[in-house]
């Protein structure tokens, strides 16, 4: 669990005391295009984003595809208000996994630390491809508000065209670096103490937390889109490297430090998301695809 409101910063702490944010995103722009060892990870990676994430919006956009677009708002997203200040954390998710990468070249060193790191690429490929054989099939936007008063809106509503939220991305991919680093840390050559380990992840955890909040202050996804990325994560990566408890888990502590969402509405949110996802999970186990439990409450959303 959470102890205090820095760790909605998002911080991995060491035990030299440095967080994650004072690690140089640099150092992973400068080493991991060019290695050997994670060039064609890389490069497939940023092949996935494209294909799976931006090509999809753009041709809806420009009308070279029609796929079907569902509205995937919930009453329950009104008694999360509008919060134009928790933008900067939004923004910070992809420095939040870069920074990631850093941690686990310095961490581990150039030859161990390549290989978390190449592992690390084929995972977030994974879940573009994941995420985006849904968006193939099914569209899904919320009613954001048209909001521009600063830089930073101005750039979401400029680049994104909002049709990508079931599955959340940001939700599934910051959960799993959670889940992932905690893999990295069960591996037999990784020799760090248990106070390290618990303490490094506690911080990735407060991380993920505050984000997945963060993209329901700025009305960037519905409570909907967070529980179909919970699942998703864990029927497509496995129970054993995201379990149904670690679903309970981050829904759980979903605003336990935010005092601008009233507690009946908090245990409604978390009944809610908690529901879906277990809902889906019992049609998961039944189905022949992950996809389709999902792709089946969208298409009988209302």
């Amino acid at each position: 669990m959470m102890n205090d409101s820095k760790d909605s910063q998002h911080f991995i702490a060491y035990k030299t005391g440095k967080p994650l944010a004072r690690f140089s995103v640099l150092r992973s722009y400068l080493i991991l295009p060019f290695s050997r060892k994670t060039a064609g990870h890389f490069f497939r990676f940023i092949g996935g984003v494209i294909t799976n994430f931006f090509l999809i919006q753009q041709k809806q956009k420009i009308g070279i595809t029609h796929i079907p677009v569902v509205h995937v708002d919930h009453p329950l997203d009104e008694k999360i208000a509008f919060t134009p200040g928790k933008v900067k954390i939004y923004l910070d998710f992809v420095g939040f996994f870069i920074r990631i990468f850093s941690m686990l070249l310095k961490r581990f060193g150039l030859k161990t630390g390549l290989k978390y790191c190449a592992d690390f690429f084929d995972f977030l490929t994974r879940l573009y491809k994941n995420a985006g054989s849904v968006y193939s099939q099914c569209l899904t936007t919320t009613d954001r508000p048209h909001y521009k008063k600063n830089l930073r809106f101005l750039v979401i509503h400029l680049f994104d065209p909002h049709l990508l939220c079931v599955p959340s991305l940001h939700v599934a991919i910051v959960a799993g670096c959670w889940a992932f680093v905690r893999d990295v840390f069960s591996q037999k050559d990784v020799f760090l103490s248990d106070e390290e380990k618990n303490s490094i992840l506690e911080e990735i955890y407060g991380g993920a937390v505050a984000i997945i909040e963060t993209v329901l202050y700025v009305k960037q996804h519905s409570i909907n889109c967070v529980a179909a990325a919970l699942y998703m994560l864990t029927f497509s990566e496995g129970e054993d490297f995201f379990s149904s408890a670690d679903a309970d888990k981050i829904t759980g502590d979903l605003f336990a430090l935010q005092n601008d969402v009233e507690a009946s509405a908090k245990d409604e949110i978390r009944s809610y998301i908690s529901g879906l996802y277990k809902k889906l999970a019992s049609a998961g186990e039944k189905s022949s695809s992950w996809q389709k439990p999902v792709l089946d409450f969208l298409r009988q959303y209302k």
